[in-house]
């Protein structure tokens, strides 16, 4: 096997053979952030424009990708494949691999409880990882001139060195390593070649002075926690292409005019410290004509209606988050024109006043595959029923609305991508609009890739039963033949607990359809069953391996009914086999003659006192 991964090395063009050389760094069983990496292998120099009318970011990407259809590294998706890959990761044969070869060139030196220090004269690359031993003593008085990279994981964070050994050093990670009053940073400002600074998780109170000067002309990427406090000499760091997060308080905002000088940012994530809201922000923005991700949040949770109304985005936007603090008071005329937002393929929007038009033209955008979006309809009194047409949202997956009174409704044709959506179900006052029960049909068996439905049932004064009555509509719409496999319901309390008595009645009111050799779904009402036993594990666990295991009721029940909480018992061995058993229990194959049953499999926290979902499978 050694010898077809060097194969497979050696067969990759210099450029990509260098860039999985870098991954070295990692630990093992670590994922790695996508962003992160990509932005690590800039500020080594390890890419370079091949292409003038894309970013080295973007360049990046296209290097990521490569090495992924080359099974060299491993994705890692954030919630669902086709959004986006978050993160990766290495096979350790891999990682056996990229080490040895990285240890011979001198490229990366990873410095371990296993590994010796006496490598330590000629690195350039340091990687400190999995060490519980305290090894500042391996620095004492040394001086590391060569070293132009310094990683550190959390598992390493007592071998962290004083800055001041280092003198071309380019790449600063210490990400995630909370660095104690012990350890200071008044160092930092003399590291004047640095191009990658990462203090996310570190818990820093606030950034030395000294950092924000026009020294560091060479500094791409600055990573600090929100509520790191940064000074007015941020605004000189004009080479940065990241900032992530920017500390928006009282003092920043006074000079907040001075943010469109930072004209090479993409990626500007900023939260607001401060009830101030300055046109110049705006005004700041709208001089910000590279940015492909920008991020705007309040620290109070309150909201600014209007304030970005103004702003008009750039072509290559990609992700907009600006869902919490910062709302449109319409959704933006920018929108109106697909071909200008060709790019945007992360919408985390709340927009006080939305009309079935505005969501048509959401739905043309081309790349749109993540849409959150947030609308105001309630206190507006806005109660119109909204359509989505045939060939409206072609590549989203995941959708998420909120806030609408009345459900938006999707034709045959529209969103054939879509995987998850999530929703709000005010109950009575879509009886009211709908007058019947016909108006709770939302058309979620025109969607064919649908997979999940998070619906948040809105109650208001409707009675347990109308609640149940509008999610049964909802699973009599969906065919036999969906790719449907859950619709949850959120916090569904019914009350069960360690406490119940031996004897319960299990009303189920939101279904999970698994797919299994059927491939089926169901089309009934909520299924109510008797059953014997107590929510407590081992009668579970006998019931799961029992052959007449959970009959409701009388022997002439046509139902099998099993409870399993694999969400309190699923990590000891025995309980995730009788969870397997009764997963992988053998079914009648379709057209049987046998009675028709259903095999129902309620999953979770029964201490929490609330159903978070189950299962339900329907043969023929």
């Amino acid at each position: 096997m050694r010898k077809i991964l060097s194969y497979s090395y050696y067969d990759m063009p210099p450029h990509l053979r260098t860039c999985l050389l870098y991954l070295s760094v990692l630990p093992e069983d670590c994922e790695f952030e996508k962003d992160r990496l990509i932005r690590l292998w800039i500020a080594e120099g390890l890419i370079q424009y091949e292409d003038k009318r894309k970013s080295l970011f973007e360049i990046g990407e296209i290097y990521f990708n490569e090495l992924i259809n080359r099974s060299m590294i491993q994705p890692v998706y954030d919630d669902y494949p086709g959004i986006d890959i978050e993160s990766c990761r290495l096979h350790d044969m891999v990682l056996d691999l990229v080490r040895s070869l990285s240890s011979e060139e001198n490229f990366v030196t990873v410095l371990s409880d296993t590994e010796h220090t006496s490598a330590l004269t000629k690195a350039r690359r340091l990687s400190l990882q999995n060490s519980e031993a305290d090894h500042a003593s391996i620095w004492g008085t040394r001086s590391m001139p060569q070293v132009r990279s310094l990683v550190v994981f959390s598992s390493a964070i007592n071998q962290i060195p004083a800055l001041q050994i280092f003198k071309v050093l380019r790449v600063l990670d210490l990400e995630d390593c909370y660095l104690s009053q012990g350890y200071s940073l008044k160092y930092l400002g003399s590291l004047l070649h640095l191009r990658y600074l990462n203090l996310r998780g570190a818990l820093i109170d606030q950034l030395p002075k000294e950092l924000n000067t026009a020294q560091f002309k060479h500094l791409l990427c600055l990573l600090v926690d929100s509520k790191t406090i940064v000074s007015n000499g941020i605004w000189s760091l004009k080479s940065l292409e990241e900032l992530s997060w920017l500390h928006m308080d009282d003092e920043l905002m006074d000079h907040i005019k001075e943010l469109g000088l930072l004209t090479e940012l993409r990626v500007l994530r900023m939260k607001l410290y401060t009830d101030k809201w300055n046109n110049e922000l705006v005004e700041s923005l709208s001089k910000l004509r590279k940015i492909q991700t920008l991020c705007i949040s309040r620290a109070d949770g309150q909201r600014n209606v209007g304030g970005l109304d103004a702003w008009v985005a750039p072509s290559h936007l990609r992700r907009l988050y600006t869902k919490y603090g910062c709302w449109f008071s319409r959704l933006p005329a920018w929108m109106n024109n697909p071909s200008h937002l060709a790019d945007l393929c992360v919408l985390y929007i709340a927009v006080r006043e939305l009309h079935e038009k505005d969501l048509n033209v959401l739905g043309r955008l081309p790349a749109l595959t993540f849409l959150d979006l947030l609308v105001d309809h309630e206190s507006l009194g806005i109660r119109e029923r909204f359509v989505v047409g045939a060939g409206s949202f072609p590549c989203l997956v995941y959708c998420v609305l909120a806030g609408f009174i009345v459900p938006v409704v999707f034709q045959n044709g529209a969103a054939p991508r879509l995987t998850r959506f999530d929703f709000d179900f005010h109950v009575r006052k879509v009886r009211e609009i709908a007058g019947s029960d016909d108006g709770f049909d939302l058309g979620l068996q025109n969607l064919p890739s649908l997979q999940k439905v998070l619906v948040s049932f809105q109650s208001g004064d409707a009675s347990e039963e109308e609640v149940e009555e509008a999610k049964a509509a909802q699973l009599k719409s969906i065919p036999i033949s969906s790719s449907l496999t859950s619709i949850e319901k959120k916090k569904l309390n019914h009350g069960l607990d360690e406490s119940s008595p031996a004897t319960f009645r299990a009303t189920i009111s939101a279904a999970l359809l698994f797919r299994s050799s059927c491939r089926s779904t169901s089309t009934m009402a909520p299924v109510t069953g008797r059953i014997a036993g107590t929510p407590r594990w081992p009668e579970f666990r006998a019931n799961a391996d029992s052959s007449s295991a959970g009959t409701c009721g009388s022997s002439s029940a046509r139902r099998v009914v099993w409870l399993i909480d694999a969400g309190s018992y699923s990590k000891e061995p025995k309980q995730r086999a009788a969870i397997h058993a009764a997963r992988t229990r053998r079914m009648p194959p379709m057209g049987s003659s046998r009675s028709r049953r259903t095999l129902i499999l309620l999953v979770g926290p029964w201490r929490q006192g609330w159903v978070r979902w189950c299962s339900v499978a329907r043969f023929a």
